[in-house]
């Protein structure tokens, strides 16, 4: 019996120890473990992070661009036109693109990509929401993206008018 307990005690005095560093080892790989995929999730997310910014920055970037144009400040919108519908189908992600008058919010220019143009209604005057925007746009006299809508095959993209625009 003294030999048993002997033989009992001296195998915990071994396990446990073994038991100890085994639970320790598991808890410090888990760990390890936990880290490399937050470091992995955290770099994965910066990444599409940048590519979203990129994205952004060129389509506000080509915008700009035509928000600028001097056919707006001339009043030409057949030359605006010929200008935004290159725009528009250099950009595949691009639904449409629309210019407004300041003043009333009336449509002056609305624009589709040419698979589309045949299919696609022309709508006058915007929600009172959306006149709402267009004013915000206009009092800010930058050119703006808006009304991003998730449709299937799409997106629709606005562009807002300056002030003064005819």
């Amino acid at each position: 019996m003294k030999q048993r307990l002997h033989l009992i005690a001296l195998g915990a005095t071994v396990l446990l120890p073994l038991l100890v560093f085994s639970s320790a080892m598991v808890f410090l790989f888990d760990r390890q473990q936990q880290d490399q995929i937050e470091r992995m999730l955290s770099q994965v997310a910066r990444t599409l992070s940048d590519s979203v910014e990129r994205q952004l920055s060129n389509h506000v970037s080509s915008l700009e661009a035509l928000a600028t144009s001097i056919h707006l400040d001339t009043g030409n919108l057949a030359d605006f036109s010929i200008e935004a519908q290159r725009l528009l189908d250099s950009r595949p992600e691009f639904m449409s693109m629309r210019l407004r008058r300041a003043a009333d919010a009336a449509l002056l220019v609305a624009l589709f990509p040419r698979d589309l143009q045949d299919n696609t209604p022309l709508d006058q005057l915007p929600p009172p929401a959306a006149q709402e925007q267009i004013r915000e746009v206009v009092s800010s006299k930058r050119p703006t993206v808006s009304d991003l809508h998730q449709i299937p095959g799409g997106r629709a993209v606005h562009i807002g008018g300056r002030a003064g625009d005819a």
